[in-house]
C-alpha cells in the first residue's frame, strides 16, 4: 500500500510540475523560441511578418505617450542590427523606425522592443520577427525578328518590383 501512496505522490508532482511549465508557456512568458507576444492592453498592433525592404517598422500604442518628451528615443533593437531613425507621432500612440538603408532581401529580422527605453520598465517588452520582402520580375517576350545582318533579335519588357508587404499596420 505504502509503494501505491508513493506512486501517486509523484504523479501528482508531475502533474502540478507539467502544468506550471505549460501555464508560463502560455502566460505571455518567453516562448521556446525566445519571443515574447505583446501584451494587447498595451500595444494595438505592430509591423510583422513580410514587410517592404524600403517600409518604416512600426508600433501602435493603446494610449499615447508625450512625444516631445520621446524625441531621438529608441526603443527598438535589432537582430542583426539595424541603423535608423526613431519618430513619433504627434500624440504619441504610434513610433516607426525608418532603417537608414533598405533591408536585405529575403533577410529576417528580430525586432524587440522595450519599454523601459521609453521610462515603463513595467510593461516589459515584446518582439516580433520581419522578413524583407524578395525583389521579383517578370518578362513579358516580344516579336522575334531578324535583324539586317542576320542576327536574331527580340523585342520585349521586363518589369522589376518588389514583393508586396504582407503587414502594414
Amino acid at each position: 500500500m505504502k509503494l501505491y501512496d508513493r506512486t501517486i505522490r509523484i504523479a501528482a508532482a508531475a502533474a502540478v510540475v507539467y502544468w506550471a511549465a505549460s501555464a508560463l508557456a502560455c502566460s505571455g512568458g518567453i516562448a521556446s523560441n525566445g519571443y515574447r507576444a505583446p501584451d494587447p492592453a498595451i500595444v494595438v498592433a505592430h509591423s510583422d511578418g513580410i514587410v517592404s525592404r524600403h517600409a518604416e517598422l512600426s508600433v501602435v500604442l493603446s494610449t499615447g505617450r508625450d512625444a516631445a518628451a520621446l524625441e531621438g528615443v529608441n526603443p527598438f533593437t535589432f537582430e542583426p542590427a539595424i541603423d535608423g531613425v526613431v519618430s513619433w507621432s504627434h500624440d504619441g500612440t504610434r513610433v516607426d523606425f525608418k532603417p537608414d538603408e533598405p533591408l536585405k532581401p529575403g533577410k529576417t529580422y528580430r525586432a524587440v522592443f522595450d519599454f523601459s527605453t521609453i521610462g515603463e520598465p513595467s510593461n516589459g517588452w515584446f518582439s516580433f520577427k520581419i522578413r524583407a520582402a524578395e525583389p521579383g520580375f517578370t518578362v513579358v517576350p516580344g516579336p522575334l525578328y531578324a535583324a539586317f545582318d542576320g542576327s536574331l533579335s527580340i523585342d520585349g519588357t521586363v518589369h522589376a518590383d518588389e514583393a508586396p508587404s504582407t503587414a502594414d499596420v
